[in-house]
């Protein structure tokens, strides 16, 4: 389990950065206000775990001053010398981070984004947001043989290589620009 404490941290924060640690590690996260004499915070997980059984399991109640919430979801109280107790007990219990599960909108091969405005028309699909997601594709078959930031640091610049049959590598040089293609050297 990440768990983290801060006295920069304000109670007010710890659920909104414990949710991004979640999000971002795919792992239950619990951050900590680290001011007084018992620290206050939350912890978020990712759907497949629960929060409330995991503290159960760990026998919490002994290192925590309180706790509780819903699965994914704890407000929590600890004396902080018994952090570190608390985090050995958790790191025992719960398996490493999983990879999260994602839904594939396309498979796609190396020749259905040969034609840069075919792939520049899937800006007709935008504003994306709550209820138009972001359509997420697939490209089979392909490897990374290049990547670099360009020289503002907002985009990135690759080389993809597919492998036929025989074994032979081609690369197709791409740079993107908010999520679409602007060039493309073959």
């Amino acid at each position: 389990m990440i768990i983290a404490a801060d006295e920069a941290v304000g109670h007010g924060l710890a659920g909104i950065i414990a949710g991004h640690l979640a999000r971002q590690y795919n792992h239950p996260a619990v951050v900590l206000s680290a001011e007084g004499e018992i620290w206050r915070g939350s912890g978020r997980a990712p759907a497949g775990y629960n929060l409330v059984e995991i503290l159960a399991l760990a026998q919490a109640r002994e290192y925590l001053y309180t706790f509780g919430g819903h699965p994914q979801t704890v407000g929590l109280s600890i004396w902080p010398d018994r952090l570190g107790q608390l985090r050995e007990t958790l790191n025992r219990l719960l398996p490493p981070p999983q990879l999260p599960a994602f839904q594939v909108d396309a498979l796609l091969s190396a020749r259905d984004i040969s034609n840069i405005q075919e792939v520049a028309a899937l800006r007709l699909l935008e504003l994306y947001g709550h209820g138009n997601p972001q359509p997420l594709f697939l490209l089979r078959g392909a490897h990374p043989l290049y990547a670099a930031r360009t020289s503002t640091g907002e985009h990135v610049r690759f080389k993809l290589g597919t492998h036929s049959l025989s074994g032979s590598a081609a690369g197709t040089l791409l740079v993107f620009y908010n999520g679409v293609i602007v060039s493309r050297e073959d």
